[in-house]
């Protein structure tokens, strides 16, 4: 955000919070300037403006200051995030309903292990293979194929999702820094 982009921030600031403007003084406003210009020079003006919005659409009486802005656009970003993960659920749901047979890899059963000396059971391995094509992967956000390709493709995804819809959720969450910041290098 630009020095006149802050500007503009703080003339909603003082639309918004009118009588708490007025108690600053021309130094305290130009302090305040400075430091949101410093503190969201990394961060586009309309997220700002958004947090801001946001901020007082929630009935806050106190005029905010920057790590309240910084708390409401990491909740903005939060929820973009459960839309991403939302359209990667959809997305493995159309893979998985695509599904044209199941191919039993290993039928399971009691084996005896030499090793340990003892038998155990092992559970049946399937591999579901489906028609879902390469061009419908191609139409995925990027985020979501460079997600799926890290845990070896929308199946395991949607076996994950499966099996712990939550540990899944948490795990996607932890791997989007990772992925944006990958996604930054490239361009």
């Amino acid at each position: 955000m630009t020095r006149k982009e802050t500007g503009l921030i703080m003339d909603r600031l003082n639309r918004l919070y009118m009588l708490q403007m007025k108690r600053l003084t021309n130094d305290d406003k130009h302090l305040m300037l400075n430091t949101w210009a410093e503190v969201f020079k990394d961060t586009p003006y309309q997220t700002v403006l958004t947090a801001v919005g946001v901020y007082a659409n929630k009935g806050k009486a106190f005029l905010p200051g920057p790590p309240d802005i910084i708390a409401e656009i990491l909740r903005l970003e939060e929820k973009e995030d459960y839309k991403i993960f939302d359209q990667l659920v959809n997305a493995t749901n159309a893979a998985a309903g695509e599904t044209k047979r199941v191919v039993i890899v290993d039928p399971g059963g009691l084996w005896y292990e030499e090793k340990y000396d003892r038998v155990v059971y092992h559970h049946p391995e399937c591999v579901w293979s489906t028609n879902y094509t390469a061009a419908d992967f191609s139409q995925l956000p990027v985020l979501i194929q460079m997600y799926a390709e890290d845990i070896d493709g929308l199946r395991a995804l949607g076996k994950e999702i499966q099996s712990d819809p939550v540990k899944a959720r948490r795990r996607f969450m932890d791997a989007l820094p990772y992925l944006r910041a990958k996604i930054q290098e490239v361009s």
